[in-house]
């Protein structure tokens, strides 16, 4: 199993500042989860190992470690893998000890340092060990590169040439692996504990703790029971892992139809306010350079659509990689038009998805909120325009720009939608729910349009989909944590910046539109918020305003506030005259 060094060049660094919209420095983390390349020499990943990508930085040619993409897989023109989590290095000082398979290292002559890593160059166990010390370091890879530093230091005695031809001494100290499960907090090492596949697949953790022989055998199991219970539902196994995410891929046989067989999971359907902040980050605001305003009345219609926002958990099931047009289901099916595509998808033996499936590998399993953007993107800004990127990380096409029509009957809003994935109200003649993500903008407020939440009615493409017999929902010790979806819009209203505390404003707003669970939440941390707020009375009123709406549209959130009420009559009391009406409304609001 090697690891390799390839070089980032120019060209794709520039684009990687560009989406962040600014020069990337030491301890950014550079949005990656795959190199584009053909070269042979990364022919060497295919059984394993790491990639680490570097770039020679002007004008005194500093050598810096861009990122570090674990166990990629090479699809197509490019070796995907799980987005980088490596800070961005200065590893100029490794240049002298870094010796490469070939043993000769780097030794450039001046100006020609990136020349000389045109080619990739297969790392020793060592070099690897000293590039994890230097990227990332955890008390065993420090430890690791340091005793690697004493050994070199050492003087070296002569070997005969027969103890120079016999195996190389066993190695002391941490391996590789052990530095690998050192970076990740001590966490286990793949298992290759063999798993049934309802259990393989019963949540996206468990399928990524599994070495590559268990995923394979899970697969295996689980075509053959497909098969079993439905002749029509004839599968074959691609790869045990495809797309960054590494997820299991089979082949329907008779169809040639792919799949990629989905985890199960829960997660947060819908636009929260650190969802709607996503969308604000996009779009001039007053104190911005550019403040050309955008009144939030006109981005209301688009989150509340996608509101209340609501915890969903879903069983494992398979999903096509691509979208079909309704013209080849209806070929396939041997069915005229006139009995409608859910005739032919059905006769075929397969199932539109749901909203819930959509959104769920849309979102990378909550790892992103825009279609095709890598997990660690930093935030759209309005000088940054989206990047095109399919597949997804999942390994999923056809997400952006193809209108998709699920199985969902369309309605305004998520306000009694289901909770566990599956459709809501299949539509028989009525109109159905449509997604996709959509990056034709003209102008930056259409950034709502490939948020992995945004939802239409329309026609549209159908992704086939198919469920497991007898898979369970996944199963969570702990309650989820809803004070994760609007941290960052409570941070923004501390922002230096006026612009950024008018998003955090305006993205806290999205959660009286139909208060869900998240609503709950900013009821229940009021006290630190009003107090933040004292001695701001503009601030005030508006927190107190929105407190309010929330109370109105929420029996939950309501009973969260009450023990607030001396504190706001006190307002109502002492306050100016905008705190103090605000004070009162949420008074009435509560039943005070």
């Amino acid at each position: 199993m090697a690891s390799v060094m390839a070089i980032v060049a120019k060209a794709a660094w520039d684009e990687l500042s560009k989406r962040a919209g600014r020069d990337l420095g030491e301890g950014d983390v550079a949005p990656l989860d795959r190199y584009t390349s053909a070269n042979k020499a990364l022919s060497k990943l295919a059984d394993g190992g790491a990639l680490f990508l570097v770039t020679v930085r002007p004008p005194d040619e500093r050598l810096w470690l861009v990122a570090i993409l674990e166990s990629p897989r090479f699809e197509r023109d490019a070796w995907l893998a799980e987005a980088n989590a490596t800070p961005l290095r200065d590893v100029t000082a490794l240049i002298p000890a870094l010796r490469f398979a070939t043993g000769k290292g780097l030794a450039p002559k001046p100006g020609a340092l990136a020349m000389s890593l045109q080619t990739p160059r297969e790392l020793t166990p060592e070099d690897e060990a000293r590039l994890r010390g230097a990227a990332r370091p955890s008390p065993g890879a420090a430890f690791q590169a340091a005793m690697l530093d004493i050994e070199a230091a050492k003087p070296r005695k002569k070997r005969s040439l027969t103890a120079a031809a016999g195996p190389p001494p066993t190695p002391r100290g941490p391996s590789v692996a052990d530095l690998e499960a050192a970076d990740r907090g001590g966490a286990a090492a793949l298992s290759e504990v063999p798993l049934p596949w309802r259990e393989a697949l019963a949540s996206l953790d468990t399928w990524r703790g599994l070495a590559e022989a268990p995923r394979r055998q899970a697969l295996d199991e689980l075509t053959h029971d497909l098969a079993a219970a439905d002749p029509r539902h004839d599968f074959e196994v691609l790869s045990a892992r495809v797309g960054a995410a590494g997820l299991g891929a089979l082949r329907h046989r008779p169809s040639g139809t792919e799949v990629i067989a989905v985890p199960g999971g829960r997660f947060v359907m819908g636009y929260t306010a650190d969802d709607a902040l996503a969308v604000w980050l996009a779009i001039p605001m007053p104190g911005d350079d550019d403040d050309d305003d955008i009144e939030a009345g006109e981005l209301d219609h688009e989150l509340r659509r996608a509101r209340p926002a609501h915890l969903v958990t879903l069983r494992p099931f398979l999903l096509a990689r691509r979208p079909t047009t309704q013209d080849s289901l209806f070929a396939a099916a041997g069915l005229p038009k006139k009995q409608g595509v859910a005739a032919a998808v059905s006769a075929l033996g397969w199932r539109f998805a749901s909203e819930a499936e959509w959104e769920w590998i849309a979102r990378e399993g909550g790892a992103v909120r825009f279609v095709g953007l890598p997990p660690n993107a930093h935030p759209l800004r309005p000088t940054l325009a989206p990047p095109a990127r399919e597949p997804n990380g999942w390994g999923f096409e056809g997400l952006l720009n193809e209108q998709e029509t699920v199985a969902d009957a369309w309605h305004d809003d998520y306000r009694g939608a289901p909770s566990d994935g599956s459709a809501w109200e299949p539509a028989k003649k009525g109109e159905r729910a449509t997604r996709f993500g959509h990056t034709w903008w003209q102008g930056n407020e259409e950034c709502v349009a490939l948020h992995a939440a945004y939802r239409c009615p329309g026609p549209g493409k159908t992704r086939l989909a198919l469920s497991l017999p007898d898979a369970a929902p996944p199963a969570f010790s702990e309650p989820f944590a809803w004070e994760a979806t609007l941290s960052g819009a409570i941070a923004a209203l501390s922002s230096r910046g006026a612009g950024d505390r008018e998003r955090g404003r305006r993205a806290l707003d999205a959660l009286a539109i139909h208060p869900g669970e998240d609503a709950d939440e900013l009821a229940r941390i009021a006290t630190p918020l009003l107090a933040a707020a004292t001695g701001d009375d503009a601030r005030l009123a508006w927190l107190l305003a929105l407190l309010t709406r929330v109370a109105k549209g929420r029996p939950e959130a309501r009973a969260l506030l009450a023990p607030q009420e001396a504190a706001v009559a006190a307002l109502r009391a002492g306050g100016s005259g905008a705190v103090k009406k605000a004070a009162g409304a949420l008074l009435k609001a509560l039943g005070g």
